[in-house]
């Protein structure tokens, strides 16, 4: 699959089947499949008639959709595109509790992770402790990047990169940041 970013928690994802945006940028004019709004109050008019805000069990272009819950104001969405399992994170508040994990459920190998002044670097170390994947793609806010630089060596990518299940470490987590262009 191929990943694109398009700045703070924007990301168009191309699979075999088909294509989504994660929190599509306003104003976007890419076709997709279906849209993701993590945050129900930014969802806005996308080319696409598939919108997913809420907490939800769906299958799409043979992408398979579960969203639950973080708290009540974030959705978190795992999507199972090409073999591969990513979640956006949306916009966190604190690292979820109770059964959140268990309706999340296994086998992580993609997240999607955006820092803010909530949401900070300890948090996301002890989150990917938690949850153990095979790759982060930090977003958000760029200025807690070089705080996440000091727990992680992460590699810097510009604009999109390609991801397959084979590629993906089976040894350690690889963290990525995009850079913005």
């Amino acid at each position: 699959m191929k990943i694109k970013f398009f700045g703070e928690k924007s990301f168009l994802v191309h699979g075999k089947t088909g294509n989504f945006f994660l929190n599509p940028p306003e104003n976007c004019t890419e076709k997709c499949d279906f849209a993701i709004f993590s945050e129900t109050e930014k969802m806005q008019n996308l080319p696409t008639k598939k919108i997913f805000s809420l907490p939800c069990e769906a299958e799409i272009s043979e992408i398979l959709i579960h969203g639950i819950f973080s708290s009540p104001e974030n959705v978190v969405f795992k999507i199972l595109v090409d073999g591969v399992s990513c979640v956006h994170f949306g916009e966190l508040l604190e690292i979820p509790s109770g059964d959140f994990f268990e309706k999340l459920g296994e086998k992580i190998d993609i997240i999607f992770l955006p820092l803010s002044e909530n949401f900070d670097a300890k948090k996301a170390k002890n989150l990917i402790d938690q949850i153990d994947p095979r790759a982060v793609f930090f977003c958000g806010d760029s200025q807690f990047f070089p705080e996440i630089s000091k727990n992680f060596k992460i590699q810097n990518l510009q604009n999109s990169t390609e991801i397959s299940r084979q590629k993906l470490s089976d040894e350690k987590t690889e963290i990525f940041i995009f850079s913005e262009n």
